[in-house]
């Protein structure tokens, strides 16, 4: 998470079961992971420039597949659940 703040890679589950956060609103169930996934996709030319105005390089489409597939593919068994990659574009928030 550190310096993460401009860009959106993780999914954060900051809750567990029986939590209302909100009057009329149903308590949070059992979370329950059903897929680890990838964005597919070349950065963007905004995610570019915004990594070279940090000092940084973003990685290229191959370079995040094959960190992703590292970590990813031996989570996945151990979870039974699919690991998807889904056709969008790397882009900053």
């Amino acid at each position: 998470m550190d310096n993460t703040y401009y860009a959106h890679n993780e999914v954060i589950v900051s809750s567990k079961e029986g939590v209302q956060h909100k009057q009329g609103v149903d308590a949070t169930e059992p979370i329950k992971i059903k897929g680890i996934f990838l964005i597919d996709a070349e950065p963007s030319p905004d995610t570019i420039a915004f990594q070279e105005f940090e000092g940084k390089k973003d990685l290229t489409k191959e370079e995040k597949y094959q960190i992703f597939m590292e970590h990813a593919e031996k989570v996945a068994k151990n979870l039974g659940v699919p690991i998807l990659f889904l056709d969008g574009e790397s882009t900053m928030a």
